[in-house]
């Protein structure tokens, strides 16, 4: 068994499932996440105030060191299914069964999208308002 955090009934849960084959049986690429929807959903209600403040003062070398050291981006791959290249829209593989979008360059897009969303400079356009968690970790990064 395995847990991913999807969508069911437009809200985001942790759900386990039975991997069958590789894949999460009953998992459907419409429960998976797009990035502004993960973005959103990390800084809404993932994030502590030690790693609100490390996106925030993360730079692009940080951030890609952590996704090669299998820290947050390992973390975020393996809770937002982006290993899952046969149904989740943001990984593909080719016709030879190669991937054209790597999990791990999706997560280092995910982590700037997180780190330029606590500066301000970008807002996630997901289908959710930010809440009070939200509303927290913005102050924590105007300190």
């Amino acid at each position: 068994m395995k847990s991913y955090f999807i969508k069911e009934d437009g809200v985001v849960v942790l759900k386990r499932f039975v991997i069958e084959k590789g894949l999460p049986d009953g998992m459907v690429s419409s429960m998976l996440l797009n990035c502004d929807e993960i973005v959103a959903d990390i800084v809404n209600n993932r994030l502590t105030p030690g790693s609100t403040t490390w996106f925030f003062d993360a730079t692009d070398d940080t951030l890609q060191f952590d996704v090669e050291a299998f820290s947050m981006g390992s973390w975020i791959r393996n809770k937002y299914g982006l290993w899952l290249s046969d149904i989740n829209p943001l990984v593909e593989k080719d016709a030879d069964g190669t991937d054209c979008k790597h999990a791990d360059d999706v997560s280092l897009k995910i982590m700037r999208l997180i780190t330029r969303t606590l500066r301000g400079e970008y807002t996630p356009k997901s289908s959710k308002t930010p809440g009070e968690k939200f509303d927290s970790a913005m102050s924590i990064v105007r300190q």
